[in-house]
């Protein structure tokens, strides 16, 4: 993961060792909002689409109790759950339903599909979060602490080559933007008529800023 390849492709590459590692039955990739101090789904890879795989959508990183987020979040720790239901009954904890409603929704009312096992591992890079790795197995006692570590050692070497492709991403979207400033004072400069250049303004704008629309005001010097 030296060179940087495209972010679609690396998220297969990584997914396919993990599937020879570890046999999940889900495996996620969410990545840091510094900012917003939130963690969002980036990836995401199923054994099948069959119940069983739909119904641990629940236990989902970005979705699961605020605590568990936090404690690997904010430790930088791996974090392994061997029984997921098991471990939110004993700390009465709350998950989010799984209507996508983001409505909350007691353990009792709950089924006990949620008994699976969890592995959590955060991406770092010179001590700065940039993701979590999550990787799901659909019963309970799955892995061991020895898997963790091996997650982690992997974990070490995927958070540089995703932090290479999200600068990349970054830079590109960054260049695009000031290609669009320089188209639109180029407009500017050819000194067109004003309906003229204002159309072409209108253009540009929706065109390489992807917005809906565009509106502007003229100003008549009194």
């Amino acid at each position: 993961m030296g060179t940087i390849i495209p972010l679609d492709d690396l998220y297969q590459c990584i997914a396919a060792h993990i599937k020879d590692f570890f046999e999940p039955d889900v495996f996620n990739i969410l990545k840091f909002d510094q900012e917003q101090d939130f963690a969002q789904l980036e990836f995401e890879w199923k054994i099948n689409r069959n119940k069983k795989t739909g119904e641990l959508f629940p236990a989902r990183f970005d979705f699961i109790d605020q605590n568990i987020q936090r404690q690997v979040n904010q430790s930088g720790e791996p974090f392994y759950i061997p029984d997921f239901w098991y471990y939110l009954r004993e700390n009465d904890l709350e998950i989010p339903m799984s209507n996508h409603r983001g409505g909350k929704s007691s353990l009792n009312k709950i089924s006990d599909q949620l008994n699976c096992s969890m592995l959590l591992v955060p991406l770092d890079v010179e001590d700065q979060l940039i993701g979590v790795l999550q990787i799901l197995k659909g019963k309970t006692e799955a892995y061991c602490q020895e898997d963790l570590e091996v997650l982690k050692r992997i974990a070490n070497v995927v958070a540089i080559g995703l932090q290479k492709a999200y600068l990349y991403k970054e830079s590109e979207k960054l260049v695009e933007k000031l290609t669009t400033l320089q188209r639109i004072e180029q407009v500017i400069l050819e000194n067109l008529s004003l309906p003229t250049t204002l159309d072409i303004l209108v253009d540009q704008l929706v065109n390489e800023l992807r917005v809906d629309a565009v509106e502007y005001c003229i100003s008549t010097p009194n």
